[in-house]
């Protein structure tokens, strides 16, 4: 009886050391997993803020007011030029527009058959 609870003993160790022996290789690799997602991580978020560093950059006025007077020829508009912007454009509205008669006064259609 006492073989075969020395035998029985061992067997049930055996098979608890062999259960936390894959224990242990399941958690190694869980932790190893996640130290590279959390380099992972990391990168992505340095990634992020450089995106936004070079959106910041290519959004900037100062280098887009250069970019549209480099290559477009704009200039920023002065306050005489913006006067004269709006006299050319009165001046060109003024006689062009119709004048506008009320929907009521406007006689309907007779239909041709």
């Amino acid at each position: 009886m006492i073989k075969t609870l020395n035998v029985l003993a061992f067997t049930v160790t055996c098979l608890l050391a062999g259960a936390l022996y894959i224990i242990k290789n399941d958690v190694e690799h869980s932790q190893d997993r996640l130290a590279r997602l959390q380099v992972e991580v990391l990168e992505t978020r340095k990634a992020i803020l450089l995106l936004e560093k070079e959106q910041a950059y290519l959004e900037s006025p100062t280098r887009l007011a250069g970019l549209a007077q480099a290559q477009l020829g704009m200039v920023p508009m002065t306050n005489l030029s913006a006067h004269k912007s709006a006299e050319v454009l009165t001046a060109l509205t003024k006689g062009a527009v119709p004048e506008l008669t009320p929907v009521a006064l406007i006689e309907p259609l007779e239909n041709n058959r």
